[in-house]
Parts: C-alpha cells; sequence; structure tokens
C-alpha cells in the first residue's frame, strides 16, 4: 500500500459517498408523502448508491491486492437480485427518465391490539396522501359499529422492476450492502495499524447487518393514522415528565419516604415493578390520580420515562403503537406502563379483543411490565374515591399476562429481532 496522509484513508472519498447516501436516503424518507419531491430524491439517491463501487475502484492503485479482493464482490453483487436492479434503475434515470414507480396503500381498520389485516389499492401518485386518507375514510359505511376506530393507512412506493419490495426498504439493502463492501475494503485491504488510522473506520456502527439506528421503524414513518370517530389526523402526544430532585420528594411525599424506607438497586424486571409500582401508589394517593406513564429500559442500565397521552380508546391504541415504533428506533428492551384503568367491579363482566366490557366497572392503578427475553408480570391494585376526592386503596392483585393484549405491537417489534 502506497504511504498517505495520516488525516486521509486512501478510502475517504469513498467514505464521503457512502455518507451522501445516508443524508439522500433521509431526505427521499422525509419526501415520502410528497410525490414530487420524493421523485426527485429518490432519482439522486439511486445514481449516488450506483456510484460509491465507481469511487472505489478509482481507488484500486493505492492497494496491492485489489483486483483480487474486489472481484469476490463484484460476483456476490452480481448474485443480488436488488444490487442488479440498482444498475438498472441508475441506468434508467440518468438515461430515460424517471422510474415507472406505482403508488400503493395498505389499508386496515384498528379494532383489537393484534395487526389487522389490510386491503391493498392504488392510490393516485401526485395526491397528498392525508387528503387522499380524509377523502377514503368519509366514503367508508356509517353503520359500521366500531369499537376502536383507528384507521391505518401505510403508503408504499414500488417500482415495476422490483415489484416485491417498497422502495425505501429496497434502498436500505442497498445501503447495507455499500457498508459492508466498505467496512471489508478497510479490513482487507489495509495493513496493521494503518487500519486504526482511520477515522471512519474507528468511529463505524458495527450493526452486524442490522439497520442503523436512523434506519429503523421505516414502516411507522410510511403510516398515517386516522381517528374514524372524529375524522382528524393522529400524531405522537407525549408530556414531559417532570423528575423530582431528592429533597422536593422528601417534602412532597414525605409520608411515604418513611412507611418505604431507603430501597436497594432492582436486580431484576419484577423487582424494578415492584418498586415503581409502591412510588405509583404513594404519588396516587398523595396527589388524587396517576397519568399514563411509562418507563423503557436498555441494555446499559439507561431508562426512559415517557408520558402518554390516552384520552380515549382511539388514542390509547395509537399511543402504544407509536410507542412500540419508538422502541424498535431505539433498541429498549424493557416497557414498564403505569396507569389509572376502568375494571369489572361485578362478576357480569366478559373479556373482548379491545378490554373489558362490563355494566359496573371501577378505578384501579395498573401495572404492566414486560421485556424482550418474555418476561411479563402485571400489577392491579382497586381504589375508591370519597366525596372529597380522598384515595382508599383496595385489594391489590397480581395477574396473569396471557388475558392482556396491550403490549401486543410492542412483542412484535421484540420478536422481530430475535
Amino acid at each position: 500500500m502506497t504511504t498517505y496522509n495520516n488525516l486521509q484513508c486512501p478510502l475517504a472519498t469513498t467514505e464521503k459517498r457512502l455518507s451522501d447516501c445516508m443524508n439522500l436516503w433521509l431526505e427521499t424518507k422525509d419526501n415520502y408523502f410528497e410525490p414530487e419531491h420524493f421523485r426527485l430524491s429518490l432519482n439522486n439517491c439511486i445514481q449516488t448508491m450506483r456510484n460509491v463501487t465507481f469511487v472505489l475502484q478509482k481507488t484500486k492503485s493505492e492497494f496491492n491486492n485489489f483486483k483480487n479482493w474486489y472481484g469476490g464482490w463484484q460476483e456476490k453483487l452480481r448474485k443480488d437480485n436488488i444490487m442488479r436492479w440498482l444498475i438498472s434503475a441508475r441506468n434508467h434515470v440518468v438515461k430515460k427518465g424517471d422510474l415507472s414507480t406505482s403508488s400503493k396503500l395498505r389499508i386496515s381498520v384498528v379494532e383489537t391490539w393484534f395487526a389487522p389485516p389490510y386491503i391493498e389499492i392504488d392510490a393516485p401518485p401526485f395526491i397528498e396522501t392525508e387528503d387522499f386518507i380524509k377523502a377514503l375514510a368519509q366514503s367508508m359505511p356509517r353503520n359500521a359499529e366500531l369499537k376502536v376506530g383507528l384507521l391505518r393507512a401505510e403508503r408504499r412506493w414500488i417500482d415495476e422492476q422490483l415489484n416485491k419490495y417498497e422502495l425505501l426498504e429496497a434502498l436500505s439493502h442497498v445501503y447495507l450492502m455499500l457498508y459492508e463492501l466498505l467496512l471489508d475494503a478497510h479490513e482487507s485491504l489495509y495493513y496493521g495499524d494503518d487500519l486504526l488510522k482511520c477515522p471512519w473506520y474507528t468511529h463505524h456502527d458495527p450493526s452486524g447487518g442490522q439497520y442503523p439506528e436512523w434506519m429503523k421503524g421505516q414502516e411507522w414513518d410510511r403510516i398515517i393514522w386516522l381517528d374514524l370517530n372524529t375524522g382528524q389526523i393522529l400524531r405522537p402526544v407525549y408530556f414531559p415528565v417532570e423528575i423530582l430532585d431528592e429533597e422536593e420528594v422528601k417534602r412532597h411525599y414525605a409520608d411515604s419516604q418513611q412507611r418505604n424506607g431507603k430501597r436497594e438497586k432492582p436486580k431484576n424486571l419484577k423487582e424494578e415493578a415492584d418498586m415503581l409500582f409502591e412510588g405509583a401508589k404513594n404519588i396516587l394517593v398523595i396527589d388524587g390520580y396517576h397519568l399514563p406513564i411509562v418507563f423503557l429500559g436498555y441494555p446499559n442500565g439507561h431508562r426512559d420515562i415517557v408520558g402518554l397521552q390516552m384520552l380515549d380508546r382511539t388514542e390509547k391504541h395509537f399511543a402504544i403503537r407509536s410507542l412500540a415504533a419508538d422502541i424498535e428506533r431505539t433498541g429498549a428492551t424493557s416497557v414498564i406502563f403505569i396507569s389509572e384503568v376502568w375494571v369489572s367491579s361485578t362478576e357480569n363482566y366478559r373479556l373482548t379483543p379491545v378490554g373489558v366490557e362490563s355494566p359496573g366497572l371501577g378505578e384501579a392503578l395498573q401495572l404492566i411490565a414486560a421485556n424482550a427475553e418474555g418476561e411479563a408480570y402485571i400489577k392491579r391494585i382497586l381504589f375508591t374515591r370519597d366525596k372529597d376526592g380522598k384515595i382508599d386503596m383496595g385489594e391489590e392483585l397480581t395477574l396473569s399476562d396471557n388475558v392482556y393484549n396491550i403490549l401486543a405491537p410492542i412483542k412484535e417489534v421484540w420478536s422481530k429481532r430475535r
């Protein structure tokens, strides 16, 4: 290998071109619901991705064994049908014009916690998606009895030459292949300690063939959600959760601090859930309410606290699905969800796919905890309020997790990682 400035890797131009691919992929995603801008971003992204191997081959004089190494990669790329499509797509864009794309919509109505069946229809390519969804919703039968009434509409751009793949997913595959190619170029063409002089290599994200964080959750980004009860487009609403310092906690929750004493750091999901549930009960008694709160856990021990807006059943289903998309993006491995709920206070009730139906409902504080390893834990305590709003705690129960499906969208995300 020829000598080079320590600040300049021989593959730096290829690294820069791959970085351009990332930025153009993100631009294409951001323009997904704006057909004309999407067309322009798509064309630029395809051409730039195709140029990565051109730029890489211009560095062959820098390495003694480039020809033998790249020959193996050429064979691998030729066998990949999406990479072959990239070549023809780039040639078409440069020499003939835009790709022959079609716009599809996968429409479903969410009525349970599980993934609903869908129908796929053609959507006019150059109509704004939200306008089309609202018009479609208005044409739906008004006599349908809906328990949830959440419309899910996923737009999918397809090229007729690659009709089994959504275009962003295809470009994601291309990016991962090019990333693997460039990573292997560093590891196969460099000698010894020279490899550690490359800033790109020393800071690369070892994703192991998985989507990098900025590519995760892309299905959610293609979806528009509409409340069929109101006709309004729904967007995630999180509210900030104030973290009190130790002195404020002691002052505001003095009685509960004395009762519970100092706690040890929890060693597992159940211990963490039990500790948080005790705190939640104290908050309910002292403040008179407990907003829907989610604790997200990560492998490094970090915790995020998220407040959810769930004013009705439709918003609840939307909020949990939005949370599942966040978990897919961030890599969270545990979730603990605490909220007030309505529960049956009589024996005259029945379980339905969307919850409990009963003529007599009471209030309860509920915790649902689960992790990516398959553990699940549910606790609930009934309570009543007197005429002054004072909370009186009742029976505390530990429940079986197999009758509660609220975390099904999150478990689906975790199942894809295995």
